[in-house]
């Protein structure tokens, strides 16, 4: 019942669409494209604000959990950096406390 309700939705859609002149499909399909980045980014607004409530709620042993693994990814990818890499992050760095001794 359901599934058949939604193909004869879409066939209708399907001919309305074909029936549109191109200046109504131009304007059809740019508010599709307006609705599809606002829903993206609310859905990424959403997104943020759940991991941001999850990662405030850990206490105790679950903070020093977390904290401990990002600590060690932060090492595994310090550690796989190449000469270079190091260097540039390391003038970055140097750099970043000159500025703040400078205030």
């Amino acid at each position: 019942q359901k599934d058949s309700l939604l193909a004869a939705r879409r066939l209708k859609d399907r001919r309305r669409y074909a029936t549109m002149s191109p200046t109504q499909r131009a304007a059809y399909n740019a508010h599709r494209r307006e609705l599809y980045h606002r829903q993206g980014e609310e859905a990424r607004k959403r997104r943020r604000e759940r991991e941001r409530a999850r990662y405030h709620s850990l206490e105790g042993d679950d903070k020093r959990t977390r904290n401990a693994r990002r600590a060690q990814l932060e090492r595994e990818r310090y550690n796989k950096l190449s000469k270079e890499e190091l260097a540039e992050r390391n003038a970055k760095r140097r750099e970043r406390a000159k500025m703040k001794k400078m205030m």
